[in-house]
């Protein structure tokens, strides 16, 4: 008994210990889908010109939400909003459409053990633009 009263709070604070970097692992490997995912939707969504406001619009949402127009969907990770994703279609080429369209997380803190993580530009994907030009 003395024993196990000894260890329990050593045992019970490495649980946590491996809980919570797991969890945090698994926050960031859903994060990377979600980017990926945006990314990929991103490269084929139609770009409306002249500032691509929609297209921003909807690649944020496919992010946060795995969907382009969520009606009220919860987010794919809690907290997640779409001020944290940035979106950059600015290498464009002289007709104004984009050649690149990068995906990325900013300012989005990731939970571990005694502290967080905040996220700069990370995860992050580029895909080609793949997709059609709307003039207005």
């Amino acid at each position: 008994m003395i024993e196990f009263a000894l260890a329990f709070p050593a045992i019970v604070m490495m649980m946590g210990t491996l809980f919570q970097f797991g969890y945090a692992f698994m926050t960031y490997n859903t994060l990377q889908g979600a980017i990926r995912g945006g990314a990929r939707y991103a490269s084929i969504a139609d770009y409306d010109a002249p500032d691509g406001t929609n297209f921003v619009a909807d690649i944020k949402n496919v992010v946060v939400y795995g969907l382009p127009n969520p009606d009220a969907a919860p987010p794919i990770v809690p907290g997640l909003t779409t001020s944290h994703v940035i979106v950059d279609a600015s290498n464009q080429d002289g007709v104004g459409i984009p050649i690149t369209v990068s995906v990325s997380i900013s300012g989005f803190e990731l939970f571990k053990v005694f502290s967080a993580i905040t996220l700069t530009n990370k995860p992050k994907s580029t895909f080609t633009y793949m997709g059609q030009y709307e003039s207005p």
